[in-house]
């Protein structure tokens, strides 16, 4: 009964971690504009993306939390859109401006924060 659980727990393990290598979060710049504009929803940089063939699993707002930015209007703020695609579709999202938020993590932590999308996104 032992070794049976053990081998159950095993599985599972490894099919855990066999789907995470599936897919990959990538981000945009939203596009906001201080005292302007709320910027692209993530409806609409979702769009992009699977008018470009790449599938849109899941998507969520956040910001960059690894730099400064001045608060004047005009100027751009740190907000980004993120979306979960298939790992084998990098190279297209990059190819029309989204980067892997991997590129964001640095030595202080992962570089960006998730945040409740405002109504408007």
């Amino acid at each position: 009964m032992r070794i049976l659980l053990i081998i159950i727990m095993a599985i599972s393990m490894v099919a855990c971690d066999s789907s995470d290598d599936n897919f990959v979060s990538v981000y945009i710049d939203d596009g906001a504009i201080q005292c302007e504009s709320t910027g692209l929803s993530t409806e609409q940089t979702a769009k992009k993306l699977i008018d470009y063939g790449v599938e849109v699993f899941k998507s969520s707002c956040g910001y960059i939390s690894n730099i400064a930015i001045a608060a004047q209007c005009g100027k751009g703020d740190a907000n980004i859109n993120i979306h979960l695609i298939n790992a084998d579709k990098v190279i297209e999202a990059q190819n029309i401006g989204y980067e892997p938020v991997s590129s964001l993590i640095n030595a202080e932590g992962l570089g960006y924060e998730i945040i409740e999308c405002e109504p408007s996104h």
